[in-house]
C-alpha cells in the first residue's frame, strides 16, 4: 500500500452515526441560533418566574421553563435516536463492516456489495472533530469515519496528510480541524 493510500475497516454502530448525525446537524447556523434562541428564552422565562415568585402568571411558572429545557436536552435527542436507528434499520448494509479508502483521488466506502467512489471534487469541506472526520458533501449531508479505528499512532497523521494532499489538489479550499474539539492541538 502506497503512502498516498490508506484504507481502514470499521464496524459502525448506532452510537456512532447518532454522535454522526448530531455533529453535522449542529453545524448548521440556523440551528444553532435556534437552541441559542430557544436556550435565551428558556433561561429569560425561568428567571422572571423564580424573581416573580409566587405571584407569577402561569407563563412565567419555573416548571414550565424547566419542562421546556428538559425538552430541548433530552426530548430533541431522543428524537434524533429514535430518526438514526430508523434510518440504520431501512439500510441494512449500514450495519455491516465499512471498508474507507482514502487516495490522492478522493474517498471510496464498500459495504457488502455496495461501493462509493467520491472524488474530492464533490467534498464540501473536512471537519476534523474530537471523535471523528466529517466528510461533507452537502451543506447537511457528510460520510464519517471515527477516529478510533485509526489503531497506530502514526494513522491519524498520515490520513491527514493523504487528506491535505488530494483535497487541496482537487477540492474545495475548506479542510477545517475544529481546534476548540481536539485537546493539545495547535495551529
Amino acid at each position: 500500500m502506497s503512502s498516498t493510500e490508506r484504507t481502514f475497516t470499521v464496524q459502525l454502530h448506532l452510537w456512532d452515526y447518532f454522535r454522526a448525525h448530531c455533529s453535522i446537524q449542529l453545524r448548521s447556523s440556523r440551528l444553532k441560533a435556534a437552541f441559542v434562541f430557544l436556550l435565551a428564552l428558556i433561561l429569560l422565562g425561568l428567571g422572571l418566574g423564580l424573581y416573580a415568585g409566587e405571584d407569577a402568571s402561569p407563563l412565567f411558572h419555573p416548571w414550565l421553563w424547566l419542562g421546556l429545557l428538559g425538552f430541548l436536552v433530552i426530548v430533541i435527542p431522543l428524537i434524533w435516536m429514535v430518526v438514526v436507528h430508523t434510518m440504520l434499520k431501512a439500510n441494512p448494509s449500514a450495519q455491516t463492516p465499512q471498508t474507507y479508502t482514502f487516495g490522492m483521488e478522493g474517498i471510496g466506502v464498500a459495504a457488502d456489495e455496495h461501493q462509493v467512489e467520491l472524488p474530492w471534487s464533490r467534498v464540501l469541506r473536512i471537519v476534523e472533530t474530537r471523535k471523528d472526520f466529517l466528510f461533507f458533501v452537502s451543506k447537511n449531508a457528510a460520510l464519517f469515519l471515527p477516529k478510533r479505528v485509526l489503531s497506530r499512532a502514526n494513522e491519524l497523521d498520515e490520513l491527514r496528510q493523504i487528506l491535505h494532499k488530494g483535497f487541496a489538489k482537487c477540492g474545495p479550499a475548506s479542510l477545517a480541524r475544529e481546534e476548540a474539539d481536539i485537546p493539545g492541538r495547535k495551529t
